[in-house]
């Protein structure tokens, strides 16, 4: 019997077995790429979990707002479907919401709060197909509430309202004005400005420990303008062992603290403009420490005209 030409050996197809077995050995093969410890993740899969996490704190956060709102409308006795409502009427009925909602504790809520609350009742009204918005566009009504809803903004910016701050030990404003009446707050000395800087932080930024002040960097903190012009300084918050980023931590809106146009010695967005110029050019840049030493030159005030308050060195704890 003749032997098979290596022409007839390559040309002669693989039995039934060996397809199967050749498969299997790829399978086998493409598993084995798969490194242990991660599953596969495509960029779909990226915006899906996004997507689905943002979902998660939008609905849960709607549901709580329309729930206050349907709170104060079964006090007043009025319909709880605000879609079943005239505009007319329900643009006084909203008027009434805005001016007399407030916390547990009977403070007033942040410009932040009061823009989730006017987002929800918007969305449910557009979601019924009702026949305003609130929001700009062809169909937007309710006049009366948008002006109410600006003065009431304006109002709770000028009290230092324009963010949500985490929980701090109450001070009495009598003892807060004894600090500045002693220079130990203020604009009026390189100690007095950082001091001021610190409380504000502390208070309205709600940073907690030591350590976060420590860790601050001059990038971390922006001069920004809102679209009515008002300025305010913004923390870029950035996860230390304080701020894990867990969901009942994270904040979803940045901290604000606005400007006090009524009293600029007391005003923090004055008194971070001195700080920058103040501080070395040189050692401003955002990764920079925030925190700097204060010089040592004797008799340093805001009337010397002296331009190094502060030098290049980041501030001890």
């Amino acid at each position: 019997m003749e032997e098979p030409s290596c022409n007839e050996i390559i040309q002669k197809p693989p039995t039934e077995e060996k397809i199967l077995v050749s498969n299997e050995i790829k399978e086998n093969d493409h598993k084995s790429k798969e490194i242990k410890g991660f599953v596969p993740i495509s960029l779909g899969d990226i915006d899906k979990y996004n997507a689905q996490q943002k979902n998660k704190n939008t609905v849960r956060k709607h549901d709580s707002n329309l729930k206050k709102l349907k709170t104060f409308l079964k006090q007043q006795q009025l319909p709880t479907d605000i879609t079943q409502i005239e505009m007319k009427e329900l643009d006084n009925i909203l008027c009434m919401f805005i001016l007399s909602i407030r916390k547990e504790n009977g403070d007033e809520y942040e410009t932040t709060s009061l823009r989730s609350f006017v987002s929800s009742i918007d969305k449910e009204l557009q979601l019924n197909n009702y026949q305003f918005t609130i929001a700009k566009g062809q169909r937007q009504g309710f006049p009366r509430f948008r002006e109410t809803l600006s003065s009431k903004m304006k109002k709770v910016k000028k009290e230092g309202k324009g963010n949500k701050a985490n929980a701090a030990q109450p001070i009495e404003q009598h003892e807060i004005q004894k600090l500045y009446d002693e220079g130990q707050l203020g604009n009026g000395s390189p100690q007095a400005i950082i001091n001021s800087l610190w409380f504000r932080f502390t208070t309205n930024f709600g940073m907690r420990s030591v350590e976060e002040h420590y860790n601050l960097r001059w990038g971390d903190v922006k001069l920004c303008r809102d679209v009515e012009g008002d300025e305010y300084l913004e923390l870029v918050e950035r996860q230390t062992k304080t701020r894990t980023g867990a969901t009942d931590e994270a904040r979803t809106v940045p901290p604000r603290i606005w400007a006090n146009d009524e009293d600029p010695s007391k005003c923090v967005v004055a008194t971070y403009r001195i700080y920058a110029s103040k501080r070395p050019h040189r050692f401003s840049e955002p990764s920079d420490p925030f925190y700097l030493s204060t010089s040592t030159k004797a008799n340093i005030t805001a009337t010397t005209g002296n331009e190094q308050w502060f030098i290049s060195m980041k501030m001890g704890i």
